[in-house]
């Protein structure tokens, strides 16, 4: 149910009275999701290459993941990776390219691997026909075991031409295997 900000709504007593009471829209949306919370979706993983000090890595998420570390870890990069890769990139610059002793990243690639979850947190095999909507079920991908789960990749890099960063999100056609930088 779509409804307007600032839009009352009457919800009825819990109890099952009839006494009935407004709430904000905004509440109104939020008790609807939580009554309602039967299948969600989990970036269960995220691997970054190339952006700022994280040359190659893979992390494993949970639907409740704390990053800690050192300072200059990597913590604020992964959290800056998620944003690009969810579509927030205007923070780009020249500084977000990995730089080795030898040489500077061409790309900044971000993968994240999309699964699906019960209301309870837990993994499921399929996606609601909600999220199918959403996603549109040709780019839900489905493993071996039964699993369903979308592929996501972003790739940023600079454009001479423009003199600017593009970035290019796509589908993969699979999650492939991961390897680290010494190829294993």
């Amino acid at each position: 149910k779509f409804l307007r900000k600032n839009q009352k709504v009457e919800i009825e007593n819990i109890c099952g009275s009839d006494i009935k009471f407004e709430i904000p829209s905004v509440l109104a949306h939020e008790i609807e999701i939580k009554k309602n919370r039967k299948m969600g979706a989990l970036i269960n993983k995220i691997r970054v290459y190339g952006f700022r000090g994280l040359q190659n890595i893979e992390v494993e998420l949970e639907e409740t993941t704390v990053l800690t570390g050192m300072n200059n870890s990597g913590k604020t990069s992964i959290l800056k990776a998620l944003q690009i890769a969810l579509g927030n990139r205007q923070f780009i610059s020249q500084d977000d390219f990995h730089i080795s002793e030898k040489n500077i990243s061409d790309d900044i690639i971000i993968d994240i691997l999309i699964v699906p979850i019960s209301g309870e947190g837990k993994l499921i095999s399929e996606f609601s026909s909600d999220w199918e909507i959403l996603f549109t079920v040709d780019r839900i991908k489905t493993n071996s075991n039964s699993q369903s789960y979308i592929p996501l990749r972003t790739v940023v890099s600079f454009d001479e031409i423009n003199n600017s960063y593009k970035s290019k999100s796509y589908i993969l056609k699979e999650w492939p295997e991961f390897k680290s930088a010494d190829g294993t």
